[in-house]
């Protein structure tokens, strides 16, 4: 039961709980994410083929903290507290598996794109990341007008489509699954909604309608680059980490800036502000000068999915610097300063 918790995680007090048992057990539940979006998910253990009871959430979620033993007898019982709950009917949205990917590969590519969605209500398509399922390939793709990230991820099937999930629910997904132990995810796509399955754990969300923007064309082609930085990401990671006590506190028109300047085998990093002043330097491998100013939020964010090794491709100063790493690309735009 105690994988249970990760499931349980992703409702909150305006969701629907509803347990069902029988020989077995099933938890299920919907949860809104926004006015047209939501989210379905079940657990099931054995087979829990009884009646649905809908029970008050945040009840069941304080009472299973204490005693994860759940049973239907006149009331819902989580340990000795019995629950009111009321019959009602619950039917998940079917979808067979037409994709395998890794678990752990998928949640890094949650991991990777969920930081570059918006926040923004109103943004449309831009609250959420892009699925590209391709014959071999999945990609996630996050973008909010001012940063991207990409991950590309091999796959195991045969579908080919397209659908844009709510950023709430890529945070719950990644929640969910990592409180499933299986190698692998199964992923299927019908219409306007995504399905997942992941041993007891199976999740469908509603997709957002509309057209994703044609991000390629702001990622640098190789024949714009004029110069390539390469770097061990996370000592740079830790670099800007060491810096951000001040640039985070930097409320100004320039933003969170960060001044970057690479060469002579050396990426230099400097906030200068308000607050005080601060630098920290990294080594590289940079031939020739690179120099720009950034917000040091986005590009600490785009620079953390990068485990090892990577790559800065350079175009000029004031155009999009492209951020290269494993199965992960990544893109910010400099400041104009």
């Amino acid at each position: 039961m105690e994988k249970l918790k990760n499931f349980l995680a992703l409702y909150d007090k305006r969701s629907t709980l509803m347990v069902q048992t029988g020989n077995g057990l099933a938890l299920l539940g919907q949860r809104e994410l926004d006015e047209k979006n939501k989210l379905y998910a079940r657990w099931k253990a054995g087979e829990a083929e009884g009646p649905v009871v809908a029970v008050d959430t945040s009840l069941f979620k304080e009472a299973f903290k204490r005693n994860a033993q759940v049973s239907l007898n006149g009331r819902v019982w989580v340990g000795e507290v019995g629950l009111e709950g009321q019959k009602t009917t619950f039917e998940m949205p079917r979808m067979e598996p037409q994709v395998w990917v890794n678990r752990k590969e998928l949640i890094g590519s949650l991991e990777a794109t969920l930081e570059a969605t918006s926040t923004d209500p109103t943004r449309g398509v831009f609250k959420g990341a892009q699925f590209e399922f391709s014959p071999t390939r999945l990609k996630l793709v996050g973008c909010d007008g001012y940063v991207l990230a990409e991950r590309t991820i091999p796959a195991r099937g045969a579908l080919e489509g397209k659908a844009v999930v709510h950023r709430e629910g890529l945070a719950l997904m990644m929640k969910a699954l990592k409180g499933v132990e299986e190698l692998e995810v199964g992923l299927g796509l019908q219409e306007r909604e995504l399905g997942l399955k992941a041993g007891a754990l199976e999740m469908s969300l509603t997709c957002i309608e509309g057209e994703y923007p044609d991000y390629e064309r702001v990622i640098p082609k190789p024949e714009e680059w004029q110069s390539t930085v390469e770097v061990y990401v996370p000592t740079l990671v830790e670099a800007l980490e060491a810096l951000r006590p001040l640039f985070v506190k930097d409320k100004s028109k320039t933003a969170h800036r960060v001044d970057v300047r690479a060469e002579d085998g050396v990426i230099h990093l400097e906030v200068n502000n308000e607050h005080g002043q601060a630098s920290r330097s990294v080594p590289c491998v940079v031939q020739g000068v690179v120099e720009f100013s950034v917000d040091g939020q986005y590009f600490l964010e785009r620079l953390r999915p990068v485990k090892n090794g990577g790559r800065l491709r350079f175009v000029e100063r004031e155009k999009p610097l492209l951020i290269e790493g494993g199965w992960y690309r990544g893109v910010v735009v400099p400041l104009r300063v």
